[in-house]
């Protein structure tokens, strides 16, 4: 069912409305909270929202067989509703991050009481999901993203069918972002990462699609058909990153796979001249391991994160990242 969680008063036309769908089970089953759309470029969690939804409904409608809705579920499709409709990440009047606005206050500015109005309306679950896409420079292995992880938490991961789980190691940055509030909230968060912006990638959505309803099954929110044992989700902590980072500035044409695993020294990619086109640099792999990332958008400068790799041996550059888009 659509619920208004925020009406706001706008220069004009009519008020803009923050909607919650709300689908309530039989039984007394857990609470999950889903968000996207937090960023007004992310199309990939929006789409996964929406496939959600019309599942659920069809589950309710009894025309689903052989499933039931035992628990509740909570879809927020879209936070920043002028971002997505002018396809911008932030706040179109002011350029204000949402994601950093946490936990919002219901008498501030407009992206604070977006905020608590998104804030309040997930309390009271068990789990929640905040969905996210990397920024159109940089493409990434769909993925999960956790804070301190209990032992239930990684046990359930493997059902979203995601290729690796990432622990977040706490800093003062994270404690206006959603996930973080809701840790903190005795609520079991994870936030997931999928594609880029702007696009929508048809057969990440769909594979995680099915993981989210694994995961509503393992969780009893829905009954459904026994699961298969999941396949095991390799995890990884921030320390087991290893960045590639851009010596020269020009044309960046990759070779590397995202997704594959290469060993140290395989090539990654090529930086060319403009002017030239002579090779300025060949890119190759500081670590064994997977290879997580990929520079997507071809003009580098010098510095500029080209490729991400996670392998088991920790990387010498502790306390040093760079993250998209979330971040």
């Amino acid at each position: 069912m659509l619920e208004p969680i925020l009406t706001l008063n706008i220069p004009f036309r009519e008020p803009m409305v923050l909607y919650k769908n709300e689908f309530q089970g039989t039984g007394e089953g857990p609470i999950v909270s889903l968000v996207s759309g937090i960023h007004g470029d992310e199309l990939n969690g929006i789409y996964l929202l929406t496939r959600l939804a019309a599942f659920l409904e069809e589950v309710v409608q009894g025309k689903k067989e052989g499933y039931t809705l035992q628990g509740t579920v909570r879809l927020v499709p879209v936070v920043n509703v002028p971002g997505v409709n002018f396809a911008l990440r932030n706040w179109p009047f002011d350029g204000t991050d949402i994601n950093r606005m946490f936990p919002g206050y219901d008498q501030g500015e407009t992206t604070q009481r977006i905020a608590d109005g998104v804030f309040q309306a997930t309390l009271g679950s068990h789990y929640a999901f905040d969905v996210h896409s990397s920024n159109e420079q940089f493409y990434e292995l769909p993925h999960l993203r956790t804070f301190f992880p209990d032992e239930r938490e990684l046990k359930l991961a493997p059902y979203l069918r995601c290729p690796y789980l990432l622990h977040r190691e706490l800093t003062p940055l994270y404690k206006t972002q959603l996930a973080y509030l809701w840790k903190d909230s005795g609520i079991s968060p994870y936030i997931l990462m999928l594609g880029v912006a702007r696009r929508i990638d048809e057969s990440m959505v769909q594979q995680v699609f099915h993981g989210l309803i694994d995961f509503m099954v393992a969780t009893e929110i829905l009954a459904g058909p026994p699961l298969a044992p999941p396949p095991a989700t390799p995890f990884f902590r921030t320390a087991n990153t290893h960045l590639v980072l851009s010596q020269a500035a020009g044309i960046f044409r990759p070779t590397a796979v995202v997704g594959t695993e290469i060993e140290q020294e395989d090539l990654i990619g090529h930086i060319y001249n403009v002017l030239t086109g002579a090779l300025e640099e060949e890119v190759r792999a500081p670590a064994s391991g997977l290879l997580a990332g990929l520079r997507a958008y071809p003009m580098v400068y010098e510095k500029e994160l080209l490729a991400r790799i996670f392998s088991p041996h920790e990387s010498l550059e502790k306390g040093f990242d760079i993250w998209y888009p979330e971040q």
